[in-house]
């Protein structure tokens, strides 16, 4: 009897796997077309390659060459002085590749400061200092510097702002830009060039993809944070 176990067994794997992988593929597939759907209920049209020189600003915007940036989906929508984008790509700036589904706009034109913000824990909550200490580190370790944004109070007690550029200061950008930012909870923004790159997390969700809900709200923060920098 034991002649036949090993080979079943390992018949039963190879099984597994196979539909494994069949389960995975048809579940992108179906996530893909979802995607589709909703961008297109938001009046977004999809677009096949060249993408709009989208990679190559993706490639610029995550430091890395375009060869290591794999778009699997662009949608875009003319919104007057600028252009918004969904996106739903890949990138492999450290080493190992990273998902990513995100709002963009595109501003024709600008030359945007390379910065980012992100959410802050509030001063006070358990593990604000902590969290404060990693963000340095963390800044440190990629040559940007922490922006100095007391004159924008209520933007400093929501955000942080990293500055990747040397001669950057935050009056680079207009101060309606930090009141908008203000009116967003849990935004991360990201922009250089041309380009501003926008995410609301979904800190109840984080491992499912954007749901209808989310992605209007973060198709109203690109295009609200994208007029505000246009000004």
């Amino acid at each position: 009897m034991n002649d036949w176990i090993a080979p079943a067994a390992a018949v039963g794997i190879v099984a597994l796997v196979g539909v494994g992988m069949a389960w995975t593929a048809s579940d992108a597939r179906r996530r893909a077309r979802a995607r589709a759907a909703m961008a297109e209920q938001f009046g977004f049209v999809g677009l096949s390659e060249p993408y709009d020189d989208m990679q190559a600003r993706l490639a610029r915007h995550h430091r890395c060459r375009p060869d290591q940036v794999r778009l699997r989906a662009v949608h875009r929508k003319d919104a007057g002085g600028h252009i918004l984008y969904l996106l739903d790509y890949d990138a492999s700036a450290s080493g190992s590749p990273t998902h990513h589904e995100v709002a963009a706009a595109v501003l024709p034109g600008a030359s945007l400061p390379r910065f980012s913000v992100f959410p802050r824990v509030p001063a006070g909550e358990l593990g604000a200092s902590v969290a404060d200490r990693l963000i340095e580190r963390s800044l440190q370790a990629t040559g940007a510097r922490l922006a100095d944004m007391s004159a924008y109070p209520a933007f400093s007690a929501k955000y942080v702002m990293a500055l990747l550029d040397a001669e950057t200061s935050p009056t680079k950008l207009p101060a309606v830009f930090y009141e908008r930012m203000v009116e967003l909870d849990w935004a991360s923004v990201d922009g250089g060039g041309d380009l501003l790159v926008v995410s609301l997390l979904n800190l109840r969700q984080t491992a499912r993809p954007i749901e209808r809900d989310l992605l209007g709200r973060t198709i109203q923060a690109a295009g609200r944070l994208a007029e505000a920098l246009g000004r």
